[in-house]
């Protein structure tokens, strides 16, 4: 039972991780806005919706 518990707190772990890793791409996009560099504005969107759509599948596969 200890080996699930600790699966278990790894993919909490990594979940973690990509929420922070989102929320600071959402920093960097509310800056590259406000500096009007929309290029850089538009990968970080790229970046934020792969990690987004990664984030969606772990969580459903967590669920599950």
């Amino acid at each position: 039972m200890n080996g699930m518990n600790d699966a278990i707190q790894v993919d909490l772990d990594v979940l973690l991780v990509k929420m922070e890793s989102i929320l600071n791409l959402i920093a960097l996009l509310e800056e590259a806005f406000a500096m009007s560099q929309n290029i850089q504005g538009e990968s970080v969107m790229r970046v934020l919706k792969l990690l987004l759509t990664d984030l969606d599948d772990q969580l459903s596969e967590f669920i599950e």
